[in-house]
């Protein structure tokens, strides 16, 4: 059986994100990977916190297209899939000392 994730429409965490949500309601962009094999410009995919009033914390996930002249922004200009719910993943990085 197939966990189904929850979604985030875009434009709503793209006014977070850009056009500033309030204090307590925030998103930010936390990973980014660019992608230029679009032969117009690049697919970026995004991580998103969102950080809502009650302190609760969501990452969601979107990738959306961008062109090389920055006219074309599909996140911004409303025309890409809702974002997806992703978890963090922990890492342990360990550090050895030898003397």
């Amino acid at each position: 059986m197939t966990e189904k994730r929850r979604t985030r429409s875009a434009q709503e965490l793209w006014e977070l994100e850009w056009e500033g949500g309030d204090a307590d309601h925030t998103a930010e962009i936390v990973d980014e990977e660019i992608d230029d094999s679009w032969r117009h410009g690049n697919y970026v995919t995004s991580v998103v916190k969102e950080t809502l009033p009650t302190g609760e914390v969501f990452y969601w996930e979107g990738t959306y297209q961008v062109s090389g002249d920055g006219e074309y922004h599909s996140w911004r200009d409303g025309d890409c899939d809702d974002f997806r719910e992703v978890f963090p993943k922990t890492v342990v990085i360990e550090k050895v000392v030898y003397e």
